[in-house]
């Protein structure tokens, strides 16, 4: 029997997408860290060990790896909108969790820490987050390393 020499299976640009950040962010990070992908992914994509020279650290975070090919000219915050049911979950994990955003074209990554951005934004009224239904997060710069004063 012979087999066709074509198909039609092909990787959408999200896939695409996602598969260009999880490289850029294994350049980005110090090649000692220990960077592990959560397996499934249901609401957060990587696990982060530091590693201080050559000790592993108890310091570990939670990575939600976001992405765009586009950033809009003159754009002088760098915003995403989510879902608040993802913020209510970050909210309650034992871990701290980094939204990390890239923009492709700058190869660039943005970040908020998740409990810090829920405690800063809703600390008067905790029912304003379990109401509200989307957040635009706004993003700090990672010029050359990730943040990790709050681990």
């Amino acid at each position: 029997m012979k087999r066709p020499q074509k198909h039609n299976i092909q990787k959408s640009k999200e896939q695409v997408l996602e598969g260009e950040s999880r490289r850029a962010l294994l350049n980005f990070v110090p090649s000692e860290w220990i960077v592990r992908d959560m397996v499934p992914d249901f609401g957060l994509d990587t696990e982060i060990t530091i590693v201080e020279g050559r000790k592993v650290t108890n310091k570990v975070l939670w990575l939600q790896l976001k992405a765009t090919k586009i950033k809009k000219p003159n754009q002088k915050r760098i915003t995403y909108q989510m879902e608040t049911r993802h913020l209510k979950y970050y909210e309650n994990c034992h871990l701290p969790v980094l939204i990390l955003y890239w923009i492709k074209p700058e190869n660039t990554f943005y970040y908020v820490f998740a409990q810090e951005y829920i405690d800063a934004s809703f600390s008067t009224s905790v029912s304003s987050l379990m109401t509200a239904t989307n957040i635009t997060d706004l993003f700090c710069n990672c010029s050359s390393s990730l943040p990790t004063h709050i681990i």
